[in-house]
């Protein structure tokens, strides 16, 4: 663990608990204070951030498992932050033309994913985000709501939101070493960086709870003796 403060990770892990996972992204960025306004970043300048932050608390090594598509094989991906290049988006506003319709809109940032996060279903949740990002719209010359327009339109205007942002979705490039099925596997650095952030609070708590019981320090006191010291007495009451 790095120097960012234990108490702190421990107070945002239990903040987290009935957080989204987009939540659970900004929660995680705030935990440094010179982070400005993680809620403003968009997706892909968030997942960088997340990345170096990874990097920062756990290294740059990780191992993520995921399934085959061809066969079902559960495969053990090893991987490394730096690994993914992570671009800065093209630009944040953007213009639409299709069809008679011209839309000007801005790119997704992490305070849309949370306000979308609430939404019954992922269509909903879509549609949600791109009219939340849909700055003005026009049919034909006829100014129109978001919420007007086809779905067609709709289509192609999160697809042009995805180019803009191409940092926004990271992906692994896996080939099956049992049946030969390659396929890009999607990458999600806030989930799976709250996934490690849980284990390792988890494990930090029991030896919180050993050290306490063996000798009447405070979670305050532990916490500030450092992993290392904390393995060592560890070692010395048989945990």
């Amino acid at each position: 663990m790095s120097a960012l403060d234990a108490m702190d990770l421990l107070q945002v892990w239990e903040r987290g608990q009935r957080a989204t996972s987009p939540q659970r992204a900004l929660l995680l960025l705030a935990v440094d204070p010179a982070e400005p306004a993680p809620q403003q970043l968009l997706v892909g300048q968030r997942d960088r951030r997340l990345l170096a932050l990874r990097e920062r608390l756990f290294g740059r090594g990780m191992t993520c498992v995921a399934p085959c598509p061809g066969c079902g094989e559960r495969l053990e991906l090893p991987l490394d932050t730096r690994q993914f290049q992570v671009p800065d988006p093209r630009s944040r506003e953007l213009i639409l033309d299709l069809r008679g319709a011209r839309v000007r809109f801005r790119v997704a940032c992490g305070e849309d994913l949370v306000a979308c996060a609430e939404e019954p279903d992922l269509d909903a949740a879509e549609r949600c985000l791109l009219e939340r990002c849909v700055i003005e719209a026009s049919l034909n010359g006829r100014p129109v709501a978001a919420g007007e327009l086809p779905q067609e339109l709709l289509g192609a205007l999160g697809s042009a939101m995805a180019e803009a942002d191409p940092g926004a979705d990271l992906e692994v490039a896996v080939t099956c070493p049992f049946c030969g099925h390659a396929w890009a596997s999607p990458f999600d650095i806030a989930a799976f960086l709250w996934t490690e952030l849980q284990d390792w609070a988890l494990r930090v708590l029991g030896e919180v709870h050993s050290l306490a019981s063996a000798y009447g320090w405070s979670e305050r006191q532990i916490l500030d003796l450092g992993p290392w010291r904390r393995s060592l007495y560890l070692q010395m009451v048989g945990r």
